[in-house]
């Protein structure tokens, strides 16, 4: 029935017709925990389902025939003669998740195939994707006593006709943002390649299973980005783990040629984490992450924790030398909280967080965070260590202080917090050397949802009121008794604020219609305030800016254009103007990696970009 749950299907045969019996399929559905009895009809002929032992016998498979996801039944029979035009018809019970749809499909097996006396000849069936298109089939072969019958020589075989199961093609959001998406079957060669070498219970596996081949999405100026997909050495363990999933994939963007190779970990229980990471442009490796994991083992067989141990990561110039190598390891406690990160760079530069953790084991209160030392060290300078303490409640595990400094009392802060029912902070106070005590404290509503009243440090309180559909804050009245107000949209947007002094802002969010905006444009916000002029920002179907428009002191509209290319980089952005005059534009160059190399001004003076260098602590 589709649930998840395999079920069970019971039918039979018998040699009285009238028994009624026959008529019926007994369905068992599992629950998970039991299971819950059915029956359904079934217009199946009664002979398939009967006979007696040496004249008729009949054959059921299952399988996902007409490709919607349910498992149905396929019934095909044998008989003494070859006068039942029965014997054409291979008959199909689909299963339409609370009853069974009786069909019969025309099949072109040899009848011999499915008749024969007794134990003179049998046959067997099977169901399988014999040819690769990713649909049931069903195989036949027989056996007979005679020699020189050629037809015990051959399987005679039925593909599926049925629709090929439904694929997602398209994704078109409301502003006309597309993804499309091409599948193929991991039999294609050119997208798959097989592994060997897997040894039982371990194999390598090439199925007509369907993985993503390729992946388009709108680039926001007319065209789509594609990335293709490959995979290589699927494996899956016999003995019950099953998929241990792809050794290697790859992701190659198709307008930059960036391609990232990921090595994926096969053994349990790092199934699927990946150990080495390759990004390359034009065939040159720009960056390189080698993975080690690590495994905690509470008590013997598990559960299991992994962790990651070391990551060593390497930047390359586009000429091959190497820019940086950044080496982290990680430590973990026995319930896998990080105790120290260390991350050393090949130029020297290195930091190293301790942290310290006080876990209540009864009260399930884990990862609370008592300590944590940071030191950094620079070049040819000192190093620095920053030490931050904090204190939990003993009964709720809430954070109620927050120390800076502890071991240093000229340095030292101290953030307390107190909380209400709810667990919203109520009071935060500041205190430390040489600094007046200072304090913060909010009122919530009967719900413990909004902070209805909010009293600073000098004891200045405002009230405010909430939309509680958004969450957004709808009046705000400050200590002298002035009020803004504000409304918004289904979105949570501000549409309308009114200031105490009656100035007036609206916002308008619209959609562009007809040739009213600039080229691809999708959406616009247009911004009215008493006194100053009208603000309208353009944005594209990616959400970014591509123009400002407002007034000028004659009334022309002054514009401001910011325009992208296909890999979505600032291609060039222009100085104000006048709208219906030329705009001057300042245009950008970028390497493969895409940074700013080479930037032209509209007076023709050009900035180049160098090599990326470290600014040391001050």
């Amino acid at each position: 029935n589709g649930d998840g749950y395999t079920d069970l299907a019971a039918i039979g045969r018998a040699t009285v017709l009238d028994t009624g019996w026959h008529d019926n399929i007994y369905v068992e559905l599992s629950t998970g925990v039991g299971f819950s009895p059915r029956v359904w009809p079934s217009d199946t002929p009664g002979h398939m389902y009967r006979g007696n032992k040496e004249t008729l016998n009949y054959r059921v498979a299952t399988g996902d025939f007409n490709a919607d996801g349910l498992t149905d039944l396929v019934t095909v029979g044998r008989a003494p003669s070859e006068d039942n035009a029965w014997l054409e018809h291979v008959f199909v019970d689909l299963s339409q998740a609370d009853r069974f749809d009786s069909q019969a499909w025309r099949a072109v097996t040899p009848q011999h195939m499915y008749n024969g006396g007794g134990e003179t000849t049998d046959y067997q069936m099977v169901v399988g994707n014999f040819d690769g298109d990713n649909k049931p089939d069903l195989a036949t072969f027989s056996r007979g006593n005679d020699a020189g019958n050629g037809w015990t020589q051959w399987a005679a075989m039925e593909l599926s006709q049925s629709a090929a199961p439904d694929r997602l093609l398209s994704i078109t959001d409301g502003h006309g943002k597309i993804i499309t998406i091409e599948q193929a079957l991991l039999t294609d060669t050119a997208i798959y390649d097989r592994g060997q070498g897997a040894a039982y219970p371990q194999i390598d596996v090439q199925a007509p299973t369907s993985v993503v081949a390729s992946f388009s999405t709108s680039d926001g100026v007319g065209g789509l980005a594609p990335s293709t997909y490959r995979y290589a050495e699927l494996r899956v363990n016999l003995r019950g783990r099953g998929s241990l999933g792809f050794r290697q994939s790859a992701v190659i963007d198709q307008r930059t040629g960036a391609r990232t190779h990921t090595t994926y970990r096969q053994d349990f229980p790092f199934t699927g984490y990946p150990t080495r990471i390759e990004r390359t442009v034009k065939g040159k490796v720009v960056s390189l992450v080698e993975n080690e994991w690590g495994r905690l083992e509470r008590r013997e067989g598990g559960p299991f924790y992994v962790f990651l141990q070391r990551s060593v990561e390497q930047r390359f110039e586009l000429d091959g030398n190497l820019i940086d190598t950044k080496t982290t390891s990680y430590e973990v406690d026995d319930l896998g909280n990080v105790t120290r990160v260390d991350v050393q760079h090949s130029d020297g530069w290195r930091q190293v967080t301790v942290n310290t953790y006080a876990d209540d084991v009864d009260r399930w209160f884990l990862g609370r965070l008592t300590r944590a030392e940071v030191t950094a060290t620079a070049p040819g300078q000192l190093a620095q260590t920053r030490t931050t303490s904090y204190a939990y409640d003993a009964q709720t595990g809430l954070l109620v202080e927050e120390t800076t400094e502890p071991d240093l009392a000229a340095l030292r802060l101290v953030k307390r917090y107190e909380h209400d029912a709810f667990g919203n902070i109520v009071t935060s106070s500041v205190s430390g050397q040489g600094i007046e005590s200072r304090a913060q404290r909010s009122i919530f509503d009967s719900r413990g949802q909004f902070a209805v009243q909010v009293t600073n440090a000098l004891d200045h309180s405002e009230s405010r009121t909430y939309d509680p559909r958004t969450g957004q804050v709808t009046t705000v009245t400050g200590p002298n008794g002035l009020t803004t107000l504000s409304e918004y949209d289904a979105f949570g947007r501000a549409t309308i604020t009114i200031a105490p002094n009656g100035t007036t802002t609206r916002v308008a969010h619209m959609r562009c219609q007809g040739d009213e905006c600039p080229p691809h444009a999708v959406t616009y916000s247009h911004t009215e305030q008493q006194g100053s002029p009208a603000v309208t920002v353009y944005a594209d179907l990616l959400g970014r800016t591509i123009r400002e428009e407002t007034t000028g002191f004659d009334g022309r509209a002054v514009l401001g254009d910011t325009e992208y290319d296909s890999q979505g980089r600032i291609a060039r952005t222009s100085e104000p103007y006048l709208a219906g005059d030329a705009p001057l534009w300042t245009t950008f160059e970028y390497d493969d990696l895409g940074r700013v190399t080479l930037r032209t001004r509209p007076d023709g003076s050009t900035a180049r970009a160098g090599a990326p260098q470290r600014t040391p602590p001050h």
